[in-house]
């Protein structure tokens, strides 16, 4: 160390640290910008990004960025054909080699390699078991980020797997993972448990899925993922839930599940540790009021033409969630498509922590509650469709974070409550549709943030606030209906306006 100081502390150097995994390396090789000359470059190529930052104040990180189709085909070509394109027979089977790769180059050029030399009909074979079994020179290049994991760090913190480059957050803030990083973590999965998927932690596979239920399984079960592309049925008792105790996450997609001996669908089988529930065409006709979730996060059902059906009567016929007080971390609520829902009960005022909820197309609700001035954290809230709608809470403009309210399509609401006008962070307002809506209030300038304004086909409009041109500043598109003939008050134009 001290010797790398006092040689080329005066001279202009380029250093290159490959594949640094341990902060101890790079403490002892370049731990400090000023052991070098001015003008040199350290270059350090790893897979922890939290090293570089705990090490060098300032720092340029550059992520490797995928191979587009193009690249990814010529190195590929380049590995299996000795050409920078495939012969015309391997085309459409060369299409599938480069879109199961994703463009990682390890990838491409070990599945080259690998097929160079090979007839059609071996191809097939091996793509097919490539969605299988993945390959393992692949899988065990890949898993040197996992295994340099210490084990804590293994069941918690997507902070940790970001820095170790096994997530990545993209511009839109949405998690992504590899699709050969997601097959690594599966074989990791498979490897513990390769002949008895009720002792796996997780669960994807439909078969598996089946046979855990079947057998009243799945006691270490944190996690159930069952997506098949093609809609499937799975016949079973929901009993069969209670034995995982340890169920977090619940995702249920193209899965009729249907329940022996026409019994009902009891969510209270589920367990109490759910954080994560997302299913679609949800079986159940009630959620009943004790069952305690209160560290549910994200609740989503999707056309689930059951639930909440008529009012309730007794404890025994429940219809509807009476009470969301235990579900008081909940922060997403999707009941997109609930035909039957008919109310929502005053109770969700006490969900604090929500910014999304979206009753889009919930064709037979009626009525919000009359107040919901306690949703402290709403910042979208989606209405559209809902048809049988007729008024809003009045204290609507005591939501005060809301930036997006959508009212599509509802054709019986007749008025917009006046306490809009307090929502300083709205920025959309979608009117669109809203056939029997005669007024808006007449003052419209508290909404400072307001962007978008969307009153097309709002058929029985007779006019706009006067405010709405001078003290809404922000504005920049108005759709109004093509009867409505005014425009903004203050003789101000803006970018967007058009009649419809």
């Amino acid at each position: 160390m001290d010797m790398i100081r006092s040689r080329l502390r005066h001279k202009k150097v380029l250093v290159v640290l490959y594949d640094v995994n341990k902060f101890d390396q790079l403490k002892a090789l370049a731990g400090k910008n000023n052991w070098f000359g001015s003008g040199s470059r350290i270059i350090v190529t790893t897979r922890d990004e939290s090293l570089l930052l705990s090490t060098y104040i300032e720092c340029k990180i550059y992520r490797v960025e995928k191979l587009n189709y193009s690249e990814g085909l010529r190195l590929f070509s380049h590995k299996a054909f000795k050409s920078t394109h495939p012969s015309k027979e391997y085309e459409k089977l060369s299409e599938q080699v480069i879109a199961y790769a994703g463009g990682l180059p390890l990838a491409l050029e070990v599945l080259g390699s690998f097929l160079c030399g090979k007839n059609v009909n071996q191809w097939e074979s091996a793509l097919d078991r490539l969605k299988e079994y993945p390959n393992k020179e692949i899988m065990k290049v890949l898993q040197i980020s996992f295994d340099g994991l210490k084990e804590p760090e293994k069941k918690i913190g997507i902070r940790i797997l970001i820095d170790k480059s096994l997530l990545h957050v993209d511009i839109d803030d949405k998690v992504w993972m590899h699709d050969l990083l997601q097959e690594m973590g599966k074989e990791i999965v498979r490897e513990k448990s390769r002949n008895e998927p009720g002792s796996c932690s997780r669960i994807w596979d439909y078969d598996d899925l089946c046979h855990v239920l079947e057998h009243n399984m799945g006691t270490k079960v944190e996690a159930i993922v069952c997506c098949p592309v093609e809609p499937k049925k799975l016949v079973c008792d929901f009993e069969a839930f209670s034995n995982m105790k340890k169920l977090r996450l619940l995702i249920i997609h193209n899965l009729v599940l249907e329940i022996r001996d026409g019994r009902t669908l009891n969510i209270e089988y589920l367990s109490k540790e759910l954080r994560f529930l997302k299913w679609h065409e949800f079986a159940a006709k009630y959620l009943p009021s004790n069952s305690q979730r209160g560290g549910l996060v994200e609740f989503k059902l999707w056309l689930s033409k059951h639930l909440w059906n008529n009012p309730i009567k007794s404890l025994n016929n429940l219809r509807k969630f009476e009470d969301f007080g235990v579900v008081p971390n909940l922060e997403k609520l999707i009941l997109e498509g609930c035909v039957n829902l008919v109310e929502i009960h005053p109770s969700i005022t006490l969900l604090e922590r929500l910014t999304i909820l979206n009753l889009k197309a919930c064709s037979s609700l009626k009525n919000l509650p009359t107040s919901i001035g306690g949703l402290k954290s709403l910042k979208f809230l989606n209405l559209e469709g809902c048809v049988s709608l007729t008024n809003l809470p009045e204290d609507l403009g005591m939501v005060p974070y809301l930036e997006q309210l959508v009212l599509v399509d509802c054709r019986n609401l007749v008025e917009i409550p006046s306490s809009i006008k307090l929502l300083e962070r709205l920025i959309i307002l979608n009117l669109k549709g809203c056939i029997r809506l005669q007024n808006l209030p007449t003052s419209m300038g508290g909404l400072k943030s307001l962007k978008v304004l969307n009153l097309a086909g709002c058929a029985s409009l007779t006019d706009l606030p006067e405010d709405l041109g001078v003290d809404v500043p922000y504005l920049e598109k108005l759709c109004k209906p093509y009867r409505l003939t005014r425009g903004l008050g203050g003789g101000r134009s803006i970018s967007r306006e058009v009649d419809s």
